[in-house]
């Protein structure tokens, strides 16, 4: 279902993004987190390396085959060298070869023994394989998590959007209040230009809230790989939904899960095997090979020659260089052990961090939740107080100003609170 809905998006994309009238396109997150994996350059880049790496395991594994070698072809000699040998009747001269002959040759060479080469070179392909495997992981979640963000950014942004537009219709409902009065002579001059003020000062914050919805949107569509005309309509709202999840036990997955953390596991064990790998040069060699020569003149009637020879061949290097190349080998691992350790230590970091954040957004949820109600009840109660005339003007513009605070206290806690759960899935492995 999840691949149908994205073909018809993709489709749907491409059909509207050549006509003159184009609708919105619905899109929920998930619909954005698989346009963002589809379209992703770094992903694909991964993707390729996976096949690399594949491609370095066959490699390996044919290192322990034997190597076939055949050739083919024809000589001419302009000069045939000839040897001269006396006889009773004279000197009889013979030549040592012919102008024109045909040749082949095949040749096979096993190696039975390398010290430990192909199997430790077998075994760094398949490593190299698995740590590919979770790079490309942890770059999924990277992008997940990318796309998560920017979708509650552009919720943010709306939301925010739609508080000052709230704010700015009160205070033009205030101001023509104030204008009625002010007109009958139960309002002062300096209520009614403090009211006009207001308004004045709210129109631009209206229309920096809309330039940064559309901003956000914008950044949202780069992110998935949505062309930035297309119009974009999303499904989806800031929530609260508490986590059951404590940091004790996040940590614990954590440890677990982290796609970086195994690939520094499986990257550990890659420079070791290429410390076997470079200790198999103190090793003697052992090979078999095997061989067979043909040759025969162009002429029809003249006889194949040919010749088959096999060995073994037993060979030992004393490179004194070795020892450097091994020692830096060995550099190599415990700079990856210290690398994981420290990779330990920040993940700890991290995922106290992120609940941390979370604790915090969820008391503010918690406050302002009950102190929207309380301010929405001021200002009602401020609003008839001044059109009774036993209140003044700046207890409506307190009131408002407070309600729209803590509306906007409100909004951003909710945003906090998802992206810090959103944190705690990506900080412990479970985008």
């Amino acid at each position: 279902m999840k691949l149908k809905r994205l073909l018809l998006i993709t489709l749907s994309i491409f059909l509207l993004g050549n006509t003159a009238f184009s609708e919105a396109i619905s899109l929920t997150m998930d619909d954005c987190i698989a346009l963002a994996l589809e379209k992703n350059k770094n992903l694909l880049v991964v993707r390729q390396e996976i096949d690399y790496a594949r491609a370095q395991v066959d490699e390996a594994y044919g290192a322990a085959f034997p190597v076939l070698k055949i050739n083919a072809g024809s000589r001419h000699q302009d000069k045939v060298r000839t040897m001269m040998i006396p006889t009773e009747d004279g000197v009889i001269t013979i030549p040592t070869g012919k102008k024109d002959t045909y040749f082949g040759n095949i040749s096979i060479a096993q190696p039975i023994w390398v010290g430990g080469k192909v199997g430790a070179a077998l075994e760094g392909a398949k490593l190299y394989e698995k740590y590919i495997a979770h790079t490309f992981e942890n770059t999924r979640q990277e992008i997940v998590y990318g796309t998560k963000i920017s979708f509650y950014s552009v919720m943010l942004a709306q939301a925010m959007e739609d508080i000052t537009h709230k704010a700015l219709m009160q205070a033009e409902a205030h101001f023509e209040q104030v204008k009625k009065l002010f007109d009958q002579g139960m309002a002062s001059r300096f209520d009614l230009l403090r009211s006009e003020v207001a308004v004045s000062n709210l129109k631009p914050a209206y229309i920096e809230a809309k330039n940064a919805y559309q901003l956000s949107l914008l950044r949202l569509k780069s992110f998935i790989g949505m062309p930035s005309e297309t119009e974009l309509a999303l499904e989806g709202e800031l929530t609260y939904v508490p986590e059951e999840m404590q940091y004790d036990q996040g940590l614990k997955i954590a440890l677990e899960k982290r796609e970086d953390l195994r690939a520094l596991d499986v990257q550990i064990n890659m420079n070791r095997t290429i410390q076997r790998i470079n200790k198999a040069d103190y090793y003697p060699s052992l090979f078999f090979n095997a061989d067979y020569s043909a040759s025969r003149d162009k002429s029809a009637t003249s006889n194949i020659y040919g010749e088959l020879s096999a060995s073994f061949i037993l060979s030992w290097s004393f490179d004194f260089g070795i020892k450097g190349v091994v020692k830096q080998s060995d550099i190599r691992i415990k700079q990856t052990i210290f690398r994981k350790e420290q990779l330990i230590t920040d993940i700890e970091y991290e995922v106290k961090q992120a609940f941390m954040n979370l604790k915090e957004a969820e008391a503010i949820i918690m406050s302002q939740k009950r102190v929207i109600s309380m301010a929405e009840e001021s200002l009602n109660i401020a609003q008839v107080r001044f059109q009774s005339g036993t209140g003044t003007h700046m207890e409506v513009t307190d009131a408002q100003f407070s309600l729209n605070m803590a509306r906007t206290n409100y909004i951003q806690a909710l945003y906090g609170y998802m992206t810090a759960k959103t944190t705690i899935e990506k900080v412990i492995g479970l985008l």
